[in-house]
């Protein structure tokens, strides 16, 4: 990698690859107090808005552990959505600053959906579109319904069975 300050004396960071191995990530979503309703902005926006040259041409996390937990005043505990075993390949993360014209942001990732299943998803961007489009797509093959019992019994105490043979999905939005 390469840092340091321009001739205006703005930071600058580059990296031709970044790797992350064994990261262990949980975000936790408390819904109790009154949800504020004002818009919150994309990643395309913050990477648009940072007030410096950030250039990473390739990110992987490897080997990782991503968790989401979400807790409501109706829940007995929090629900809890775990990606196992999450490896992503993130190509152009790159701030705005001083940008005309960029690549588009692309993630592929690989996971373990709920340790249970392979979920695999591509997710694209452009840092310079204002209106932040965004695409997610992918899907979950051989899914045993129970293994949701770890979100949806404290959180909206139901259970499931069976198995899902193949779930896609395809989001666009802004």
């Amino acid at each position: 990698y390469t840092w340091g300050f321009d001739p205006q004396d703005v930071l600058f960071f580059k990296a031709d690859h970044v790797r992350l191995d064994h990261i262990n990530a949980n975000i936790f979503r408390d819904k109790t107090p009154t949800f504020n309703m004002s818009i919150k902005p994309l990643f395309s926006k913050k990477l648009r808005d940072i007030p410096f040259t950030l250039e990473l041409k390739k990110v992987d996390i490897v080997n990782s552990t991503l968790e989401y937990e979400e807790y409501d005043q109706k829940a007995v505990a929090p629900g809890k959505l775990t990606f196992g075993n999450f490896n992503a390949s993130i190509q152009h993360v790159y701030s705005g600053y001083k940008q005309t014209k960029l690549p588009t942001t692309t993630l592929a990732i690989q996971a373990s959906f709920m340790n249970a299943a392979p979920l695999q998803v591509n997710w694209s961007f452009n840092v310079l579109n204002r209106s932040d489009d965004f695409r997610i797509s992918g899907t979950i093959k051989n899914f045993p319904a129970t293994a949701m019992q770890p979100f949806l019994q404290p959180y909206v105490k139901a259970s499931t069975e069976g198995n899902l043979d193949l779930v896609k999905f395809n989001f666009t939005g802004n």
